[in-house]
């Protein structure tokens, strides 16, 4: 088919004068197609131009790497399988240097065979100037034969140019076929690094849980606790893509560690940004983007199965400290308990709710606070943010609008709810709930 698409064109003599292909069997006319065939070199130069190409390169930016690549892999079967079908092509017409019928039924080659043992009226008619698509569609037919190592046999060399053809095409479609089934598979594997994560975690956890078997026995308490954890698993396989119980953005989003320390505050802030909005003192409305970013860059994405359960002292969370939660999906069943008074407030919690909005505020040396403790638990699998106490104070200390306008009126009101709640009942009805409340 090369050398149909680039024959088929009457070529121009020195004279000035048109030559059809079936006369030019001349040195001259002979060398005239082979630089007609040559001008197909400038195809290598369409990899160079599609690599500089600001649409290519947006494309690629902006959408999934393994789409990408299985996209390219369909588009570089179909490029092989159309050049091994004009190189095939190619191949018979060489060697009868015609189109026409007569000397291509004359001549051995491997599509008068096919004509000769296949041919139906209802069928392909390779023969013919005009019948171009026939032989393109034949040919293409034999390509994807070979390609795919399927090979019905309809189709075959005759010829010794064309069995030496056919084994060069035959050895280089085995690499390709290779390579790209390789390729395919590896793409089919990432598309969903979720499902391989989850999978793997999995496999961790029953290896985890056959330890319980083999120190323990059977019991309800081990069997509770292992389907406790493949919940857990399965919950944040469907609703979450983070890889443990606590992480920061740099877990979640590891590309963020190689960004500039702005493109990473940026980034961070981006990601954040509608749930700073929910805590006014650090919305838009009092800090700029930047002193957001700031605070942005030290959130906690935590996760916590059905059932868990946490507690919030004086010193905050274990592991964490003071901060806000921000409840990001789920359901929250908080006890707030005074343990001098013995008051008690429970209320559910849900989505866009916040846990510490205004306690966090208040300096850590506050005594009123340590008679202060909440009991968290959680009916569903749910997440939340955890904004730190220390990145709250700084953004605020940075800017004194935010504080003057906002954060001191909740920091009087706390102090004032605090201490008029140690008010309420007298002290010799102080008491300690804060163990085994649950």
């Amino acid at each position: 088919m090369v050398f149909h698409l680039y024959s088929r064109r009457r070529i121009a003599i020195s004279s000035g004068q048109y030559e059809k292909f079936e006369e030019m069997s001349t040195p001259l006319g002979f060398l005239l197609k082979i630089l007609e065939t040559l001008k197909l070199i400038r195809l290598v130069r369409v990899r160079e131009i599609m690599t500089s190409s600001d649409v290519i390169r947006d494309l690629q930016q902006k959408n999934r790497s393994s789409i990408l690549r299985m996209i390219q892999y369909v588009f570089l079967i179909i490029i092989v399988s159309h050049w091994f079908a004009c190189i095939w092509c190619f191949t018979a017409y060489a060697q009868v240097r015609s189109f026409g019928e007569d000397a291509l039924l004359e001549t051995p080659n491997w599509i008068a065979y096919w004509y000769s043992n296949n041919y139906s009226e209802s069928g392909v008619n390779p023969l013919g100037w005009e019948n171009d698509l026939n032989r393109y569609v034949l040919s293409l037919f034999w390509a994807i034969q070979t390609i795919t190592s399927i090979g019905y046999g309809n189709i075959m060399p005759l010829t010794f140019v064309e069995c030496c053809v056919g084994s060069i095409l035959q050895l280089v479609a085995g690499l390709m076929w290779a390579y790209i089934i390789g390729g395919i598979v590896q793409v089919a594997a990432s598309m969903d690094p979720v499902k391989n994560v989850y999978e793997y975690r999995k496999e961790q956890a029953n290896e985890l849980i056959k330890e319980f078997t083999s120190n323990h026995g059977n019991n309800p308490d081990w069997d509770q606790t292992a389907d406790s954890i493949r919940m857990y698993l399965s919950d944040q396989k469907k609703k979450c893509r983070n890889a443990g119980f606590t992480s920061n953005l740099t877990h979640r989003f590891p590309v963020i560690e190689t960004f500039s320390p702005e493109l990473k505050r940026k980034s961070s802030f981006l990601v954040v940004r509608n749930h700073l909005e929910t805590i006014p003192y650090i919305s838009s409305r009092f800090l700029s983007n930047v002193e957001q970013s700031y605070v942005a860059e030290n959130c906690t994405f935590l996760e916590y199965p059905g059932g868990e359960r946490m507690e919030i002292t004086s010193r905050g969370i274990e592991n964490l400290g003071r901060g806000v939660l921000l409840i990001t999906a789920g359901t929250v069943s908080l006890v707030k308990l005074n343990c001098r008074t013995n008051r008690v407030k429970m209320k559910m919690l849900f989505r866009g709710d916040v846990i510490g909005e205004d306690e966090v505020i208040v300096e850590n040396s506050n005594k009123l606070l340590a008679d202060t403790v909440d009991y968290v638990s959680f009916p569903e699998y749910t997440r939340l943010v955890f904004i730190p106490q220390n990145a709250i104070m700084s953004a605020l200390f940075r800017n004194a609008k935010a504080w003057k306008d906002c954060a001191r009126w909740k920091y009087l009101k706390t102090l004032f709810l605090i201490k008029y709640s140690h008010q309420l009942i007298p002290p010799y009805q102080q008491g300690n709930l804060s163990q085994g409340y649950f």
